[in-house]
């Protein structure tokens, strides 16, 4: 979806780099660094990308050269805080782009930037975008003074209204408000207001816009803002937990899931998992079979950095692996599932960089055995028939049965699921079957 949304942006761009006003209430200017913004997010999921980032921070760079105070070429009254918004999504793109004209023109404002203050009749929504691009700039300082005076108008909730002495809470303002936090490092403020915002989720699984008293009626209708903000949250909260909690590096080969997994991986295989923490399984892996590539792919970069040189890593998602098509000839995740959000995704992709014939494996807790360990509110935890289901989608010889794990017997906790990608299978001359789980 990302990678779709992307061409649409890519599509839709004006001749000078631009981006066309599509809500009344912004300008050409925020729409794209709104859109500039996204499109470095997803910059390696589509070849085109680095050029429209590209045109997009020439129109930034063309507008902010233009800036003055006599002589704006903005509309809103926050000026100076767009021109902000501006600087940091500059930055960021220039991460990529490396211009020396924009990083000349970065560091000539970033001495300017004490002069910016929050305006008491900017909305929380303004702020944040303010506190983004502050943090982008580095200046982290500056960033936390203004969440100093912001938690002036805290109410009874902890929550901070959408305008000093308001009555109400913009979720789409305080979500991304504790994205900031969390960017700050109080990560325990930003899983505060994922809780809170998370016992209002509405059945569709979107959000209302506002809550409180004298919220405007609008303000009932969904915000997707809101999601966005709350996906953004979910995946740093995701992250930091397994900043915290993933620290094994080690797996006895006697463990019942690494001996299911060899049961699947054979001498000079090219192999992936995902959701790869610190490498152990792969590790071992390494250790039995010293000619196979192994990688890890993982989205915390601390937890790739842990392993050794001679296992390749990516940082990714399971739902979105910058590999091509058909790479590995075996493709596995252990207790990464999960962790997403969106299992049809992950195994779906899971089968799109596996070869034809080659293996896909999910080891996981089964959702039957859900409350035999502690573990965080959001984890899901696949039911066997379900997952077996997807499976069978991409893959024939599906099936699935319990491991053992931690010296433990299979007990119906842990479940292997596994299945030969759907294609040109392999010939019998090099095919070996899987064989059972012992």
């Amino acid at each position: 979806m990302a990678s779709r949304c992307a061409q649409w942006l890519i599509d839709t761009q004006d001749l000078d780099g631009s981006y066309p006003v599509r809500e009344t209430h912004s300008n050409r200017f925020l729409e794209t660094v709104l859109v500039l913004r996204g499109l470095t997010a997803v910059r390696q999921m589509h070849s085109m990308v680095e050029k429209t980032v590209r045109r997009a921070g020439g129109y930034i760079f063309r507008s902010l050269n233009r800036f003055s105070d006599e002589n704006s070429v903005f509309d809103s009254q926050f000026s100076a805080i767009e021109e902000c918004m501006g600087l940091g999504a500059l930055s960021a793109a220039n991460k990529l782009l490396n211009v020396s004209d924009f990083q000349k023109l970065i560091e000539s404002r970033i001495g300017k930037l004490s002069v910016y203050e929050t305006q008491p009749q900017a909305p929380l929504d303004t702020i944040t975008e303010l506190l983004d691009a502050l943090i982008d700039l580095n200046q982290v300082q500056l960033a936390r003074q203004i969440l100093k005076e912001l938690d002036n108008y805290q109410d009874n909730s902890g929550l901070i209204p959408v305008r000093p002495r308001a009555h109400w809470v913009s979720t789409a303002g305080i979500t991304h408000l504790a994205l900031c936090w969390q960017r700050v490092g109080q990560h325990d403020r930003l899983e505060s207001v994922v809780k809170w915002l998370e016992q209002r989720q509405r059945p569709t699984g979107g959000f209302h816009a506002g809550y409180g008293w004298r919220a405007p009626f609008e303000f009932r209708k969904e915000s997707a803002w809101t999601a966005k903000w709350y996906l953004d949250a979910h995946y740093f909260r995701v992250l930091h937990f397994m900043e915290r909690e993933v620290t094994a590096s080690y797996i006895p080969k006697e463990d019942g899931r690494f001996v299911a997994l060899m049961n699947l991986i054979r001498p000079g295989d090219n192999v992936l998992e995902v959701g790869c923490g610190r490498g152990r399984y792969l590790r071992a892996i390494r250790s039995t079979f010293p000619d196979v590539r192994c990688t890890g792919a993982d989205i915390v970069p601390s937890l790739l950095a842990n392993i050794p040189p001679e296992i390749s890593t990516i940082e990714a998602s399971m739902e979105a692996v910058p590999s091509p098509d058909n790479s590995f000839d075996v493709v596995f995740s252990v207790e990464a599932l999960e962790h997403s959000a969106n299992f049809q995704a992950a195994i779906r992709e899971m089968s799109r960089i596996a070869k034809p014939g080659g293996w896909l494996a999910v080891i996981d807790k089964e959702r039957r055995q859900w409350g035999k360990l502690e573990c965080p509110s959001w984890e899901r935890w696949p039911a066997a028939d379900e997952l077996a289901l997807i499976f069978k989608e991409y893959c024939d010889e599906v099936h699935y049965q319990p491991v053992g794990y931690d010296g433990r017997p299979p007990d119906g906790l842990m479940m292997i699921w596994q299945g030969r990608k759907r294609g040109s299978v392999n010939t019998a001359a090099n095919s070996v079957p899987a064989r059972p789980v012992q």
